[in-house]
């Protein structure tokens, strides 16, 4: 099988087409490997202009590889379409494997290649078109829930700074709306509030619209989200996104390669006998992270939460505590998956 490398960019990519002959041992190949390279427009015409070329070069099956930028997407599902094999890569382990003192656009494309070419490509899972459109829905929305709560933390904040006290459980509530609508702060500040509440209400509005799109969308929910939903703080909408972004289970090794993708695995300095935590690792999927921290807000309360989080909180503050509920939510959902069981809350 002939082997394809391509460095994709937003507006150009380096494709590079090697030959199928035995494996060539070390990097980097020879020129006699390479067959085919070209720099083209990042467009799917270009591609299935340039694979045509590459087709009269070499008659046979293909294998392409990218690495995971920002719009793999596109390229993935046409490129699908036209070659028999379609390798997304791990960035960050691809340089690890094969580094280079020089880096261009031609190099990149060449150590894709000669990695597929030697079974060493550092493979991401691709879930289906269908899975990534309906996840595109859940990811929007959760923006929407992130920019809401930082606008309703502005609201906190003007009111700390204003020196003003509330009692309202919910600030954002019937209550806590009339409470707000009557204060007065004076200028700037009863703009800053106002608009900020419109904004809070804007959000709510598109928040709503994007549940009831989830609601007639005709997929049903797996098994995998009935599992997720007996989890304390996770509901029906933060369980599909789950899973969603999980997709499969059984791609994770273990509990702590699943945490890890997660987000939720703290790094560790250690050096002859002293080790050292530090924060969260920076790589991982933001969105499982924010789906776990989300729900830690009210799985905390739960009994077999309580006595961690308050532990944590006397230790290490409110947001460690937090963390670590979510650390041990994750890690009781890769149970419950990979066994088949309902959350049991340590029974």
């Amino acid at each position: 099988m002939y082997s394809i490398g391509c460095d994709l960019h937003s507006k150009r990519m380096q494709l590079c087409l090697v030959d199928d002959a035995p494996s060539h041992e070390g990097y980097p190949l020879p020129e006699e490997a390479v067959l085919l390279e070209a720099k083209v427009p990042a467009t799917r015409e270009a591609l299935a202009g340039w694979l045509g070329k590459a087709d009269r070069v070499a008659e046979g099956s293909k294998a392409i590889a990218v690495e995971t930028t920002s719009n793999w997407e596109w390229f993935v599902d046409a490129a699908s379409l036209l070659v028999e094999d379609v390798h997304l890569v791990h960035a960050q382990r691809a340089k690890a494997i094969a580094s280079a003192r020089i880096k261009t656009d031609k190099i990149d494309a060449r150590v894709l290649a000669w990695l597929l070419k030697n079974d060493l490509v550092p493979d991401v899972f691709i879930p289906s078109f269908e899975d990534r459109e309906l996840r595109e829905v859940f990811r929007h929305r959760s923006y929407l829930i992130k920019e809401r709560t930082a606008f309703k933390n502005r609201v906190h904040s003007l009111l700390k700074k204003r020196g003003i006290r509330q009692n309202h459980s919910d600030l954002f509530g019937a209550g806590g709306r009339q409470f707000l609508t009557e204060l007065e702060l004076g200028e700037p500040h009863e703009l800053v509030l106002e608009q900020s509440l419109e904004v809070i209400d804007g959000l709510t509005e598109r928040i709503e619209a994007s549940d009831l799109y989830l609601d007639g969308h005709p997929r049903r929910p797996s098994g995998m989200v009935g599992r997720l939903k007996t989890t304390p703080g996770l509901g029906q909408r933060l369980s599909m996104h789950a899973a969603l972004e999980i997709v499969e289970i059984s791609r994770f090794p273990s509990d702590g390669d699943y945490v890890s993708y997660c987000g939720l695995a703290p790094g560790t300095h250690e050096s002859d006998e002293t080790s050292h935590r530090r924060g969260l690792l920076p790589h991982g999927n933001r969105y499982l992270k924010w789906i776990y921290t989300h729900g830690a807000q009210h799985a905390k309360r739960h009994p077999y939460f309580r006595s961690t989080y308050r532990r944590q909180k006397r230790k290490n503050g409110k947001m460690i505590a937090r963390l670590t509920v979510a650390r041990k939510m994750a890690r009781s959902n890769y149970h419950m998956l990979r066994k088949g069981e309902d959350f049991l809350g340590g029974a």
